[in-house]
């Protein structure tokens, strides 16, 4: 008879969309599996790479798509160049 080692997790409460997930994923594919092949992706480092600037120029991009207002700023700076490095400053720092 084959042994399996078993893992219990729990979920916060403020965890409910994670939650939701699983049990989403449980309809459609076998949760084992995909949380072994997750831990394998993080043991080889197989996940993509985050690129911290491609980031946040797209939401700059959609910041201006969505023409948010930001107030003028007394500085020289044009405002075109302040509001983009205001909000890159802004949402790196998010990170």
């Amino acid at each position: 008879m084959t042994e399996r080692n078993k893992i219990t997790i729990s979920f916060l409460p403020q965890d409910i969309y994670l939650w939701d997930f699983i049990q989403n994923k449980k309809e459609t594919s076998n949760v084992s599996e995909y949380i072994r092949s997750l831990i394998m992706q993080d043991m080889n480092n197989d996940r993509p790479q985050v690129d911290e600037e491609k980031i946040v120029e797209k939401l700059l991009h959609v910041l201006k798509l969505n023409e948010v207002i930001i107030p003028q700023n007394s500085s020289t700076v044009s405002q075109k160049a302040y509001i983009d490095e205001e909000m890159k400053n802004t949402i790196t720092n998010l990170f």
